[in-house]
């Protein structure tokens, strides 16, 4: 494999550029003409191609020859006045969000469908064209990699494909910021799955810091990587980040710590806020932001019509018909009986925290609601750490801690991973509003289905594939017959997809089919074990984009780290690695929740497919 070491960048500051183009157009002649220069100090620059149109010369005047004057009285000549040459102009502005991308604003006469690349050296950015002609708008020019100067082409076409011209322009994107930490990188970029991949990154300064109610001790943020291992893209804005998707809009969402959603574009621009009704004192207030990045500007959060569920954790998405899917918290009482029961010895008072899935619409409106209490029994799945005060928040303890949800459309249902009972959990969606309480299967441990195979262990990040199958990330904490310190059987992590056969109509004759594995090794040789967080997903070519973002987590031999590998599945086990990315190092801990492959930024109905 073809490999590439990446080293932390250093920012350096550059002041706001606006450059502007304008071309005039003479239709039916000379197509167009561009011209663009730059001022060399720094000043605005700003660069026009005019051409001046001439009067006409054979227009009709009156004689003024005295042998004439008995004829009749002169008459004004007839003003002939020619046509404004309609004038082109692009204009490239900074993106205040980011160094690594820019605004390009046009405004054309005739309206036009744009194409624009990006050429710095053997790097080319191709922007998909416009799906339809514009005379005003802004194209976000994102894709370039840092301390380059690129040449930008915006090549003009109207509707059936002729030429227009073209105007031409550099833009010099600047430095990663400083925060970031290092990565090594290494791939066979054709053998992997196209497209850019964005990485939730966090640098912990103490990883026993982590609790529920206070998750990181630094802000996180997304980097996006080319095939390369150069990047591309970033967003960083505000505390803890996660959980991101890629809308059929080309925007993104994400959970936003403590209670809120986040939709922003790819420029870092927010397009929507939602907020859960966080009870006030719940969750400390974040830490400081701790970067120089600016903040993009705030819109009005949208609170979200609900009373009965707070707090708003690991997922949030905008699905298919327009709506949001989140996972949040109910908290449900307990007898001083049923806490006797389940925590024997306890004598301390606490309640039980269920996670609940919310589907709500744009405007907050709660549509449904899937709460896990209503269909799993506490007394018979206590799960392995209710009567852990590790996981409590003001006396609430964290039952489950579903750290996924998703909605499958071929079973119209709501799937749900919890950690804590280490288990797969479906729930009908159901046509009605309001709180749903149908179980459809569980499995994993106390499921409702026989599986063959081994079962997850603490897993994360359910990923429903096209022929139904679940595909996961399995941490592995308390898997049977492993042991940490054990030389002979370690603990380990790993991606698992099973085979759920649930077509029947008698569900006694459901199942559980474990179908492949893959493991990854450590830095050092050894099984490797990430025992929180992490993610699996399946790429557009069959491979898969495995998260071990969590390695060594507490390890005191060792060091918390993350470790990204795309995979090639070989047979029921196994594969060859042709991407991988490994973040952090002794005294420098580094995590990732999750990483996705997108095929491209540009994606929605503004933009045509390129050739």
């Amino acid at each position: 494999m073809a490999g590439a070491k990446i080293g932390q960048n250093h920012q350096v500051p550059h002041a706001t550029r606006r450059h502007l183009l304008r071309l005039p157009v003479l239709i039916g002649v000379l197509g167009c003409l561009a011209a663009c220069t730059s001022d060399s100090d720094g000043a605005t620059p700003t660069t026009e191609a005019t051409i001046e149109s001439t009067p006409a010369t054979d227009a009709p005047v009156a004689s003024t020859d005295p042998a004439t004057t008995d004829a009749a009285p002169p008459t004004d000549p007839p003003v002939t006045t020619a046509a404004p040459e309609p004038v082109t102009e692009m204009t490239v502005v900074d993106n205040p969000n980011s160094s690594l991308s820019a605004q390009l604003e046009f405004e054309l006469e005739p309206a036009a469908i744009i194409t624009v690349t990006a050429v710095s050296g053997d790097h080319i950015v191709a922007v998909p064209p416009t799906a339809t002609a514009h005379s005003s708008v802004t194209i976000p020019m994102v894709g370039m990699r840092s301390d380059r100067t690129y040449a930008i082409t915006a090549s003009l076409s109207d509707a059936d494909g002729a030429d227009l011209g073209a105007l031409d322009a550099e833009f010099t994107t600047g430095s990663i910021p400083d925060r970031f930490v290092p990565f090594d990188f290494e791939s066979d970029p054709s053998r992997t799955a196209p497209g850019y991949t964005i990485v939730e990154m966090v640098e912990l300064r103490d990883p026993a810091s982590i609790t529920p109610a206070r998750p990181f001790d630094e802000f996180q943020y997304l980097i996006a990587l080319d095939n390369d291992g150069e990047i591309v893209w970033y967003y960083e804005n505000g505390p803890v980040i996660g959980g991101v998707e890629q809308t059929t809009d080309g925007t993104f969402t994400s959970y936003y710590w403590p209670n809120g959603i986040r939709e922003f574009d790819m420029l870092g621009n927010e397009v929507g806020d939602w907020i859960a009704p966080l009870e006030a004192g719940v969750i400390p207030e974040p830490p400081e932001q701790n970067t120089a990045t600016p903040t993009v500007d705030a819109i009005d959060p949208v609170p979200l019509m609900s009373d009965t569920f707070e707090l708003t954790h690991h997922e949030a998405y905008r699905t298919v018909d327009g709506n949001y899917l989140m996972l949040s918290t109910t908290n449900h009482g307990l007898t001083d009986e049923q806490r006797a029961t389940l925590c024997p010895g306890d004598d301390q008072p606490f309640t039980v925290l269920s996670d609940v899935a919310v589907e709500f619409s744009p405007d907050g409106e709660v549509l449904r609601t899937w709460d896990l209490w209503d269909v799993i029994d506490v007394e018979e799945v206590p799960g392995d750490e209710l009567c852990s005060e590790i996981f409590e928040i003001n006396g609430a303890r964290d039952w489950m801690h579903a750290n996924a949800v998703v909605y499958d459309p071929d079973r119209d249902a709501v799937i749900f991973s919890a950690r804590h009972t280490s288990q797969v959990v479906a729930m009908a969606h159901g046509d009605e509003l309001g709180p749903q309480t149908e179980l459809i299967w569980t499995f994993g441990d106390n499921g409702t289905m026989p599986l063959t195979g081994d079962g997850p262990r603490y897993q994360h990040a359910v990923e429903v594939q096209d022929d139904g199958s679940i595909l996961l990330f399995d941490n592995g904490n308390g898997r049977p017959g492993t042991a940490p310190g054990d030389p002979v059987n370690p603990p380990y992590s790993r991606a698992v997809l099973y085979d759920v056969d649930d077509r029947s109509e008698d569900p006694a004759d459901w199942s559980v089919t474990q179908l492949w594995e893959y493991r990854s090794e450590d830095v050092d040789g050894e099984p490797l074990f990430a025992p929180f967080i992490g993610d699996a997903d399946r790429l557009s070519n069959g491979n898969v984009l495995i998260t071990n973002g969590g390695a060594d987590f507490m390890n005191p031999t060792s060091f918390l780290h993350t470790r990204i590998v795309e995979v090639v599945p070989d047979g029921a086990s196994g594969g060859e690695v042709v991407w991988q990315l490994d973040a952090g190092a002794p005294g420098q801990f580094v995590a990732t929740y999750r990483s996705e492959r997108i095929d491209s930024f540009y994606v929605g109905p503004e933009w045509a497919p390129l050739d």
